[in-house]
Parts: C-alpha cells; sequence; structure tokens
C-alpha cells in the first residue's frame, strides 16, 4: 500500500488538534506496555490513518514510541517482526515506517535541539521533516533556528545541501540501502543498479542493546537509507 501521509505536500501543516493527539499517543503507549498488547496501538494507529488531518507528523511519534518499546512487547511474548506488524495491522510499508522512525528520533527525540525548537519544528509540513535527519550527524553546523524561519520545502532543502556540502554529481554520488527485514545491505553509484554486499545481523539488534546502537549509529553516521 502507498503511503499518502509521506507525500511532499508544503500545504499541510500541525493543528491544535494534532497537538491533543500527541499527548493521546503518549497515554496509548503506556496503556499497551502495561498491558503487554501491541494491539491497543495498532487500533490506535488505524484510527490515525483514518482521519485525513492527522498527517505522518503525529503517525510519526507513534511508530517511534512502538519501536522504542518493542523489546518489552517481545518480553511479553509477542514473536512478530515490528515491521511486519506495522505493515499488516496499520497498512504502513516498512519503508515508509522507517522513514517517519528517522524522523522522530533524529529530530524530535533528539536532546540536542531545544524543546522550543522542536515545538516550532512540530508545524513544518512532514514533507519538509523528511529532509531534517540528514543533518542530524553535522553538529554545531546546523542552525535550527534557520530551518525554523525557512518559509518552504525547497528552502529547507538549500539550506541542507549547503550544510552537508553536497556538490557530488548525482551520477558518481554513492547510495548505500538496507533491507529493514532482512538486514541486507546493497550500494550503488549514481544511477547504476545496486549491488548486495552484505547482511547486518537485525535478529541480534532485538536482544542486545549495545549491538543496536551499533547498528543505529551505522544507518545515521553513514546516512543508509532504509528499505
Amino acid at each position: 500500500m502507498s503511503d499518502e501521509l509521506l507525500n511532499d505536500n508544503d500545504d499541510i501543516y500541525l493543528t491544535y488538534g494534532d497537538k491533543i493527539v500527541f499527548k493521546e499517543v503518549d497515554n496509548i503507549v503506556a496503556e499497551a506496555v502495561e498491558q503487554g498488547d501491541p494491539e491497543i496501538i495498532m487500533r490506535f494507529g488505524r484510527s490515525l490513518r483514518k482521519d485525513a488531518r492527522v498527517r505522518g507528523v503525529a503517525l510519526a511519534k507513534l511508530i517511534w514510541s512502538v519501536k522504542d518499546n518493542w523489546k518489552k512487547f517481545q518480553d511479553a511474548g509477542i514473536e512478530d517482526d515490528l515491521f511486519s506488524v506495522l505493515e499488516g495491522e496499520m497498512g504502513v510499508p516498512p519503508s515508509t515506517a522507517s522513514a517517519y522512525i528517522r524522523i522522530w528520533e533524529a529530530v524530535f527525540a533528539n536532546s540536542d535541539i531545544p524543546d522550543a525548537t522542536k515545538e516550532l519544528l512540530l508545524a513544518k509540513p512532514i514533507g519538509t521533516l523528511k529532509l531534517l535527519p540528514a543533518l542530524t550527524t553535522e553538529g554545531d553546523e546546523v542552525d535550527w533556528d534557520e530551518i525554523v524561519q525557512a518559509h518552504s520545502k525547497e528552502d529547507v532543502r538549500q539550506i541542507v545541501k549547503r550544510i552537508r556540502g553536497e556538490a557530488t554529481s548525482s551520477k558518481t554520488a554513492l547510495f548505500i540501502k538496507l533491507d529493514v527485514r532482512t538486514g541486507q545491505l546493497a550500494c550503488k553509484r549514481g544511477d547504476m543498479p545496486f549491488v548486495n554486499f552484505g547482511i547486518i545481523n537485525l535478529e541480534l539488534a532485538k536482544e542486545n542493546d549495545t549491538v543496536k546502537s551499533a547498528i543505529d549509529r551505522i544507518i545515521r553516521d553513514s546516512r543508509v537509507m532504509e528499505a
């Protein structure tokens, strides 16, 4: 199923109602964790997707919260893979779920970004927020106030390119992709086809927090695309 919530639409902004939903997310996740039942979250997620007003930014928080607590659900007896559950129960494909998680984890769960700035960034369209995880490895070079004050997604895109120094031609740029279900790594340069070159043990990451942190760093610092 395609996911319209990640469309590049600069006309959809955060509303007061969406902020109320954010508070609901915390309550729903806490209840689900207490009962060891992720279906409580899945039902809530399905209701979010039926509401055309509530876009990816609310689902991003929900899905990131599910991922952040998935080991607790596994400890309670849930054996299914997180991404399989999200796709089967909420209709969110793995690539979209990964994008939501990256947005929330890199920006709104990032302790290096001031809370006041995060509040303002929440008002950005989801198409704009998709661009921001690429900046989280740039440290002090990022002026988040400049991002907040940018008027359009294209303005933000140009800021991102400037900060990252992207002068590399698309014909020579290196791309790395990770299959979030199998752990398969693939790479390509420019317009060439992807070539498989290795596998990350994602199953071990479910059992070992150190391995999980190492994989997260590889994905973040190497700018690995998740599919």
